[in-house]
């Protein structure tokens, strides 16, 4: 089974993401923003190597956020959506998306409370937040489950 971990910043991606590895032992593969034009270049065969050579893993993060983010921060992703659904198409029997998400609110709360050096405002994220949605709410060929933190609660 793959979990593809993905949302805003704030939202708890890398907390749900421990606390599953801990209870499946599974693997966490942690996908952070491409820095060089070689990473973004060789960001889609990347996905195609990880999807296809794990079975049992975590991904924190994954194209989606590429998407997002890409287009948000550098006003383009290196990942369209016609390479989004290949990529589900992929692993579209063996795989869940959890989509971690708040109000915008909660998540900005977060973020000042980790001291995060990323998002700089709650405009971008409030955006980010928004693109999600709008991700989300495409159609996918793997289920989605929408998870909120429950700061009251531990994961």
């Amino acid at each position: 089974m793959i979990y593809i971990i993905i949302g805003p910043d704030g939202s708890g991606k890398t907390s749900l993401s421990k606390k599953l590895s801990e209870l499946l032992n599974y693997n966490i593969i942690h996908m952070d923003k491409p820095i060089t034009e070689t990473d973004k270049l060789n960001m889609f065969n990347q996905y195609i190597n990880i999807l296809n050579n794990n079975d049992n893993i975590i991904l924190d993060r994954a194209w989606y956020c590429e998407m997002v983010y890409g287009l948000i921060i550098r006003n383009k992703s290196y990942i369209n959506l016609e390479q989004m659904y290949f990529l589900e198409n992929l692993i579209k029997n063996k795989a869940i998306i959890i989509y971690c998400t708040d109000i915008t609110q909660n998540l900005w709360n977060r973020c000042i409370f980790r001291g995060e050096d990323y998002i700089k405002s709650f405009d971008i994220l409030d955006k980010i937040k928004n693109k999600y949605d709008e991700i989300i709410n495409l159609n996918h060929n793997i289920p989605i489950f929408k998870y909120i933190i429950d700061e009251r609660n531990s994961i």
